[in-house]
């Protein structure tokens, strides 16, 4: 998901005020997407949360939409597990 929250965010068209409804509205839109399918979906991305605040408006806005997509995804999965130094612990 962190890379293509990136490339949304690079590509956008809209106005920047816009960025953050259009890719959680395409986010919402592709889950809706999976909902339909007869099979197992695996989604990965990094989190962002954890480190040291980014110095660009940019770089802090995409850490905070990327946290608003995977806090979507985790709510819409049946499993959610946070990898971190070689361990898997399961959060949902």
């Amino acid at each position: 998901l962190s890379t293509w929250v990136s490339a949304c965010q690079e590509s956008w068209n809209g106005a920047p005020t816009d960025l953050e409804n259009g890719i959680l509205g395409a986010f919402e839109d592709f889950l809706d997407a999976l909902v339909k399918l007869d099979i197992p979906v695996f989604i990965v991305s990094a989190e962002t949360g954890m480190g040291v605040i980014p110095a660009s408006a940019e770089t802090r806005q995409f850490c905070d939409i990327l946290g608003m997509v995977n806090q979507r995804a985790a709510k819409a999965a049946t499993e959610a597990f946070f990898c971190v130094s070689g361990l898997t612990i399961k959060i949902k």
